[in-house]
């Protein structure tokens, strides 16, 4: 398979931690077992996404969660891996809980021709769509659909792209938060904090309070 579950600890509700394989992949690890003290945490690790494997790579994810009974998760998506995270709540919605992603984009590994063309369709009116029809996936036309709880995630290590991408993706879930992590993709202890608070946000209405929690989350 090309989606293996590396780790799965402890019990109580479930946090699904997925990530290419290579990157963050210590990060994630770590991360899960920390969190993994007080919660049930899978670690997932999947093949490098590309256009032609992300709907089987997404396939297996949910496959792999079905063996395991998970009725409902949270789901932490890291780099490109955030892209799989985003099909999947628009696909299985009453299974997720809510989203976290880390570095994340609207799609996985864009070229620089896409970036170009992203670039001219913020800038045109009306937002007129430049793209081809392809086998990528983009879930920027179907973000707005997103409506459980998004934890939108930088690291210190990200790149003006990445910082773009974060904020176009918060702007288009509309129960989204954006935070910066403060130390670098190590520290751990800051990332299982935003988590742990994350976790306290209502699942219904989340946007209604979205001030009071953008105030405790800017605290951690």
């Amino acid at each position: 398979m090309s989606v293996k579950i590396l780790k799965d600890q402890g019990q109580g509700r479930t946090f699904i931690f997925l990530q290419e394989v290579g990157k963050y992949h210590d990060f994630a690890l770590q991360s899960a077992e920390l969190l993994g003290a007080r919660v049930r945490t899978i670690t997932l690790e999947c093949a490098v996404i590309t256009p032609t494997n992300w709907l089987e790579l997404a396939t297996q994810v949910l496959a792999l969660l079905q063996e395991q009974k998970i009725r409902q998760c949270a789901f932490i998506g890291f780099g490109a891996a955030g892209a799989l995270v985003q099909h999947l709540v628009l696909t299985v919605p009453k299974m997720v809980r809510s989203i976290t992603l880390v570095d994340a984009t609207f799609r996985p590994h864009a070229t620089f021709l896409q970036r170009i063309i992203d670039w001219f369709e913020r800038i045109l009116p009306l937002g007129l769509p430049l793209r081809l029809k392809s086998s990528d996936f983009d879930a920027k036309p179907f973000a707005q659909r997103i409506r459980c709880p998004a934890l939108i995630v930088l690291s210190e290590v990200a790149s003006p792209f990445l910082r773009d991408q974060a904020y176009a993706i918060a702007q288009r879930i509309p129960s989204a938060w954006v935070v910066s992590l403060a130390g670098d993709t190590n520290d751990v202890d800051e990332f299982c904090n935003l988590l742990s608070e994350f976790e306290s946000v209502p699942v219904k209405c989340p946007q209604k309070n979205r001030a009071e929690i953008s105030q405790v989350l800017s605290q951690v």
